[in-house]
């Protein structure tokens, strides 16, 4: 680190459109000046003294304060006109105060002090605060009138980053973390978000709309993300809190309301995609559904996440109360209450959730529909709830099919009876047909994607089992299970995954050193920001010798870090190259597996060149086909690649509704499992393919028939026509990339044939 200064007088930046005539040689730039103040390797505060007029004020600049490998303190300044300029190009670029890692193993961390009463930290700028590389404190501040308010990545090495009592009004996001996995933990607690968003249409969704976004691109980094008692308003935007691709996520005792009335938007008050082991509870999400079709509003959404812990939510006036989507096993639902809803509690036709034994989930109502509505008839026994016989017919809603909710006696949970309701609680399953050993049998029922479903399934007990070995050894099922999957793809992108979760968990003595020499810096930055007060109390000592002294200790400690990290890299290495053996393996399978081993490719790589964006731009492709599929059918990939995307470009729109809807996710399911082509079908061969396709006709035999590939964009990657008495027709598809594609062929006077192809190589 360099020498450290604290900038405390009365300053103005303020950007001047008339500037001087540039000199020879000298550096090209925007219209507007780069930045307010640039920081290198420095230690310091931005700001200070004890009187309102001793403030710095940031004007009209394309960033305000940036401190690159810096620990810098920045507290009583002002940003207010903070817009990027085009010519320049940074990613925090339009920010009012940022810190990001330099080229340096310098330690990085950025705190944003409480400000003076009466005026705003930042207002009318695009961005409040970026952190790359540096964890982030900051508390009761203000950032107003923003389009994001707080992005944070890449927080450093098993330190914490807090944002609490903040006030966030925007346009875009509120707090927006994502891809922190050496991060000990990211928190959220006790700010007022208000997102104001335009009047949204259509039923797509993306993730720069809402308060509070968190996402990991895989599902084994050990970060967690605390979301506590914020008092988030949604006004046309898309969801207050999302939580994508996480492990041990908790969200507690937040209070999220949604003004929707004017949209027609999906809405959702709390959202999991593809979490493990998330904690939902105490929150309250309330809507303005008043009986009709106001905006599909749901107050807990969860997509394709196991082991969710969902208890002491109370939901109001939403279109849909609790809604479950996929593969939802070993859900915990319990003691939530359900208040004025369509439906209090849905789950599509691909929703398991296992069973509920004596939850004490209330449906108070009134609901303009069932209750409770499951549309998986097939797999209905997966999520039996069992309800106490003498209770009252608050607890036994009006369900859409008989023999979903039991009456059987047995001790109810209630959330006021216990003293301690937002913890995390282990789901209690039945064990005469528990969901494990249900998959393990082969007789988990869905009604459409069958094939999908059962790899998303069982992908999830392989890993389940592997982690428990005593578990499966004692099972004659699950023996046969595991014995059945050791040499198929889930076995490999298991042992894959393993590796690669090896490569992010660190031993309990590299913890420990590495906690220690972050203390230690801590309390030297404590102390040089607080050099004139030490200064005073010791007036006969030399002031600058004592900061350098501190200084030196501050770089010794960073690079005994530096050291460490080193030391563990070798380790990491070897894990990398081990993840990339056994992925490489998987060249095909179902779509979960074959998309699960691009995003692990996408893992290795990203990891392998240092965390540089460029190597998501250069496969974005890949990622955005199968970002765009529909879940049920793609797995837990199609989150982690909208967690990829997210990071180089936030506005991407998910239509989930339509794209499953277009395939079939949502239909009822036709009881005929056979394979045998019907007719006016097309059969494709190989699917998956690598180089050539030949698509066989039935039911056409006369006349010319059109044929088209499209991409998941629906954009024509293919077009032509072709007799269609030759009943085949061969298509090489060597130009196309890896992913999901539709075929569809046209005849005159039949209607259109669409079926799936996926190419992988």
């Amino acid at each position: 680190m360099n020498e450290f200064y604290e900038i405390c007088s009365t300053a103005v930046c303020n950007n001047n459109a008339n500037f001087k005539p540039d000199y020879t040689g000298q550096n090209p730039h925007g219209s507007k000046s780069q930045c307010g103040i640039l920081l290198n390797d420095w230690i310091g505060t931005i700001g200070g003294g004890t009187q309102f007029v001793e403030l710095n004020y940031f004007n009209n600049l394309h960033t305000g304060v940036v401190g690159i490998g810096s620990i810098l303190t920045v507290k009583r300044s002002c940003f207010k006109n903070i817009y990027y300029d085009n010519f320049y190009n940074e990613p925090y670029r339009g920010t009012a105060i940022t810190n990001v890692k330099g080229n340096s193993a310098n330690t990085t961390k950025l705190t944003v002090l409480p400000e003076v009463w009466n005026y705003n930290t930042v207002d009318s700028s695009y961005r409040g605060i970026y952190t790359d590389g540096s964890d982030l404190t900051t508390s009761f501040i203000h950032i107003k009138n923003v389009t994001q308010g707080i992005y944070g990545t890449q927080t450093s090495f098993l330190q914490t980053s807090m944002v609490s009592n903040c006030t966030i009004t925007t346009t875009g996001t509120g707090i927006f973390w994502v891809n922190n996995p050496q991060a000990k933990a990211m928190m959220a607690t006790g700010n007022n978000i208000a997102v104001n968003c335009p009047v949204a249409t259509g039923l797509y969704k993306r993730v720069s709309r809402g308060a509070i976004y968190v996402g990991e691109t895989t599902l084994f980094k050990p970060v967690v993300y605390s979301i506590s008692n914020n008092n988030i308003t949604l006004n046309n935007a898309f969801y207050g809190i999302m939580s994508n691709a996480t492990l041990n996520s908790k969200i507690k005792e937040n209070m999220i309301r949604i003004n929707q009335s004017s949209g027609s938007s999906d809405v959702t008050g709390i959202e999991l995609n593809s979490n493990v082991n998330a904690n939902v509870s105490c929150n309250t999400v309330k809507g303005d559904y008043a009986g009709g079709v106001a905006g599909i509003t749901h107050g807990i959404y969860t997509m394709q996440s196991a082991q969710s812990y969902i208890g002491c939510n109370t939901t109001d006036s939403t279109f849909r109360g609790i809604f479950f989507g996929g593969s939802c096993l070993k859900t915990n639902i319990r003691g939530n209450e359900l208040n004025n809803h369509f439906n209090g509690l849905y789950l599509n036709n691909q929703a398991i959730i296992g069973q509920q034994p004596h939850r004490g989930n209330a449906w108070y109502g009134p609901f303009g529909s069932f209750g409770a509505v499951n549309m998986n008839v097939f797999g209905v026994s997966g999520s039996k709830f069992y309800v106490d016989s003498m209770l009252s017919s608050v607890y036994f809603p009006a369900v859409n099919i008989s023999g979903w909710f039991w009456k059987s006696s047995g001790n109810t949970y209630y959330c006021r009876q216990q003293p301690i309701p937002c913890n995390n609680s282990t789901p209690i399953l039945l064990q005469l047909d528990s969901i494990d050993k249900m998959i393990a049998k082969g007789t988990l029922e869905f009604e459409d994607y069958a094939e999908e479903n059962k790899a998303i399934a069982e992908e999830y007990l392989y890993r389940t089992l592997s982690e428990d070995s005593a578990m499966w050894q004692a099972d004659s099922a699950y023996v046969s299970f595991m014995a059945e999957n050791m040499n198929e793809p889930v076995a490999y992108l298991y042992d894959a995954e393993a590796y690669l979760k090896a490569a992010y968990q660190f031993d309990s003595v590299f913890v420990n050193l590495i906690e220690s020499c972050k203390l230690q810096i801590n309390q030297l930055v404590d102390s040089i920001n607080s050099i004139d007060e030490w200064h005073k109390l010791n007036p006969d000592a030399a002031a600058d010798s004592v900061m350098h002294l501190w200084n030196d200790r501050v770089n010794n400690l960073t690079q005994t870090i530096n050291n460490l990290e080193q030391t563990r890299q070798a380790m990491v290495t070897n894990n990398i190259t081990h993840a990339e053996l056994k992925n490489n393996i998987v060249i095909s399978g179902k779509i979960p597996e074959l998309n699960t081993a691009f995003l692990n490719k996408m893992e290795i790589g990203f990891k392998e060149s240092d965390g540089n964006l460029q190597y998501i731009r250069d496969n974005s492709a890949e990622l955005l086909s199968i970002a765009q599929q529909c879940p049920y059918s793609g797995g837990n990939a199609v989150i982690r690649a909208r967690v990829w995307l997210s990071m180089i470009n936030d506005s991407i729109d998910y239509d989930d509704n339509a794209v499953c809807l277009q395939s079939g996710v949502y239909r009822l399911a036709n009881k005929d499992t056979s394979q045998n082509i019907k007719p006016n079908e097309i059969k494709i061969i190989p699917n998956p393919a690598n180089n050539k396709v030949t698509v066989e006709l039935t039911g056409i035999e006369e006349g010319l028939c059109k044929i088209q590939i499209r991409n998941t964009l629906n954009e024509i990657v293919y077009d032509d026509v072709f007799d269609c008495k030759k009943q085949k027709y061969t298509v090489n598809v060597s130009d196309l990339r890896q992913g999901v594609y539709s075929i569809s062929v046209n005849a005159v006077g039949k209607k259109s044939i669409i079926n799936k192809l996926i190419i992988a190589r």
